[in-house]
């Protein structure tokens, strides 16, 4: 008897333990909250049968086998909600749900009567042992249809999913076939069929596959999770035996020899438990890991690796998509003032001023045209990085010589505070000159106010940081989070692919960016450089 004390105590404990981390894991979740549910049903269901193994009385006995099935009749219809929402079909099944639902409750009702569970008696070594009344059949053929029925509908899914549904619903059938089996063994000595519930011991193992088979193919990182609740859910079940057994055995030892003392029992336990505790622990880990995660590590890095594939994937075709529309934005500006002109051509070819006018104009279209494919196959396609030991300072020098026209143009103010170092870093001079020349560029376009100063520090901790400071207008926090997008630009006449080819320059030099801006203030940019 006390075989079927501990295993129906371990489906409690690992139904609700597990029902609950699936809920708090995606409360908003069919799957997770069907599951959930499931799990309930069958936590009831077990509880009671418990309860009814213990019954000292007749009364007791028949009151705990009626109560058990407060539970059970919804096993099948929470089990078809959850098997619909693990396929993504109970929005088109809900009819059937519905109806499998209301089932359970007229069983429930049912529950009570006394044609439903007619009396208890003595049967194979159990004291009190239910028997089924006339009613009873009606239960047995609700479960039976309603259980088939999902089971054709993981089957027929079965046949057409992909290789990870497929693996997936392989978990749920183990899961599934472990619990029917099991608890189909419980109901023949109902009708006087001899033969023992033996299956009952193996239904706890069901939750624990049933939330692998949930959780293992969603979340790459919950592995990890699922790993340390199945170590513990075994433990806490481990433990409940070893409590058990020990308590059984001190008490009968301490009864026959010193008279009963139920401290005694329980101090014992604990001291068992506090030795067996590591052991356990570690021993039930390692099991974990050899059966459940078999090869998870590699599976793991596998399946990380083809996701960071899908996800870089999924980032070039972004890409794609935005240089596309941004390259057609561009592009038609230019190839509107062409068109125009070429329309008006025919008309007045001999116009000596149209004439002059349309090579003026046409000719700095097409070198704009030429100036965004330019950049754009900068941004595409970078040519491969030529690196060599170059000093930073000279770089920020050698650029701000090329724009000193344009700051003495537009007044502004140059402050340069470098730091007391040598800034040499091994990097590509061109590519550098191209970041500092963009973000100088921009940073000289932005000043349009009265108080024009460019301020320019360099520092060397881990990396080489170099920081550009303007006093320009500024940028919203909207603005600051799309400054790297290819085309996006603040500027009425900008393209919107510097910083994004600078973004990438960086990127490419194992670096990073940085731009912090406050509206009407001013804008800074921090490239950290390895050395």
């Amino acid at each position: 008897m006390l075989s079927y004390y501990i295993s129906s105590c371990l489906t409690v404990i690992t139904c609700l333990t597990l029902g609950v981390f699936v809920l708090y894991k995606n409360p908003r979740n069919a799957t997770h909250r069907s599951l959930f549910f499931l799990n309930l049903s069958v936590t009831l269901w077990s509880a009671f049968l418990f309860l009814h193994y213990l019954s000292t009385t007749q009364e007791f006995a028949l009151l705990t086998a009626r109560l058990l099935h407060i539970g059970a009749v919804f096993i099948p219809s929470c089990y078809l909600y959850f098997i619909t929402s693990l396929l993504g079909i109970n929005s088109t099944k809900k009819k059937i749900i519905t109806f499998s639902f209301i089932l359970s409750i007229i069983c429930l009702f049912l529950s009570f009567a006394p044609n439903f569970v007619q009396s208890v008696s003595p049967k194979l070594g159990f004291p009190y042992y239910a028997n089924a009344g006339t009613l009873y059949i009606f239960w047995i053929i609700t479960f039976f249809i309603i259980s088939a029925y999902s089971f054709l509908l993981l089957l027929k899914k079965m046949s057409t999913a992909d290789a990870s549904k497929r693996n997936q619903i392989r978990y749920v059938i183990i899961a599934s076939s472990i619990a029917f089996m099991g608890g189909a063994t419980i109901y023949p000595l109902w009708y006087d069929i001899p033969i023992v519930p033996f299956g009952e011991h193996f239904i706890f193992l069901y939750p624990i596959i049933l939330t692998a088979a949930v959780l293992k193919h969603k979340l790459l990182d919950i592995e990890i999770v699922v790993r340390e609740t199945l170590i513990y859910s075994l433990l806490v079940g481990f433990i409940t035996i070893i409590y058990l057994l020990t308590v059984l055995l001190t008490e009968r030892l301490f009864k026959n020899i010193m008279g009963y003392q139920g401290l005694l029992a329980t101090a014992a336990s604990a001291i068992v438990i506090a030795i067996l505790f590591t052991p356990a622990k570690n021993r039930i880990q390692s099991i974990v890991d050899k059966l459940y995660m078999g090869g998870a590590r590699a599976q793991i890095q596998k399946e990380f690796e083809k996701f960071r594939v899908q996800l870089e994937q999924s980032d070039k075709m972004k890409a794609v998509a935005t240089l596309a529309a941004g390259m057609a934005h561009e592009v038609r500006n230019p190839l509107t003032a062409i068109k125009t002109f070429t329309e008006y051509l025919p008309t007045k070819f001999n116009d000596a001023t149209f004439r002059k006018k349309f090579v003026k104009i046409v000719g700095s279209e097409v070198e704009r045209i030429n100036a965004i494919v330019g950049q754009l196959l900068e941004f595409a396609k970078p040519k491969d990085l030529n690196l060599q030991k170059v000093n930073v300072h000279d770089l920020l020098n050698d650029t701000l010589l090329l724009l000193s026209e344009n700051m003495v143009k537009d007044k502004i103010a140059l402050n340069k505070d470098y730091g007391d170092f040598k800034a040499f870093i091994y990097a590509d001079a061109n590519k550098l000159r191209h970041v500092f020349f963009n973000i100088f560029k921009n940073a000289i376009e932005a000043m349009v106010n009265e108080k024009k100063l460019l301020t320019i520090r360099t520092t060397l901790g881990k990396d080489l940081i170099v920081e550009i400071k303007d006093t320009g207008y500024g940028m919203d926090k909207e603005q600051v989070k799309r400054a790297f997008d290819p085309f996006f630009s603040t500027k009425d006449n900008g393209t919107g692919l510097g910083l994004s080819i600078s973004h990438s320059i960086i990127k490419d030099h194992h670096g990073k960016i940085e731009i912090k801006s406050t509206p009407n203030i001013g804008t800074t940019v921090k490239l950290f450089l390895g050395k």
